[in-house]
């Protein structure tokens, strides 16, 4: 099947609409903005909001060091809506050794999803992420 460049055009614009409506961090949490973010998603065919994941426009994460990611870095990422896929390509580990790390440090999914709802604010230690600085 092929799909016209009109067509895929078409998609991303309305993508485009979808992520203008979520670019607040907490479109959800205001019933108003998430019925709206609804109407269009079923409006445009773009998919159901309550099952389907949607994610945010945000900046790649810089290349980190394993040995210095702490328990605390890894909530703060969680809770900016970075994916364990994106953590485990910034710090440079395939998506097996990323789950293995999440057992031994017990942050695994519904733990974070617990946690992350007590937690409002992170400590300076957790949000200072520990990037690879490059050589000068």
């Amino acid at each position: 099947m092929v799909i016209s460049k009109q067509r895929i055009e078409e998609k991303r614009q309305k993508r485009l609409g979808l992520y203008y409506l979520i670019q607040e961090d907490d479109w959800d949490k205001n019933p108003e903005k998430a019925a709206e973010v609804v109407k269009y998603t079923e409006a445009t065919g773009l998919g159901n909001v309550k099952h389907e994941k949607i994610t945010r426009q945000r900046p790649p994460l810089p290349r980190m060091w394993l040995n210095s990611l702490t328990r605390g870095n890894f909530l703060y990422l969680k809770s900016k809506g970075y994916t364990n896929a994106e953590i485990a390509k910034s710090l440079g580990i395939n998506n097996w050794r990323m789950c293995a790390w999440v057992k031994e440090y017990n942050v695994v999914h519904n733990t974070v999803k617990k946690e992350l709802a007590t937690i409002h604010d992170f400590s300076e230690e957790d949000m200072k992420l520990p990037f690879i600085k490059k050589a000068e």
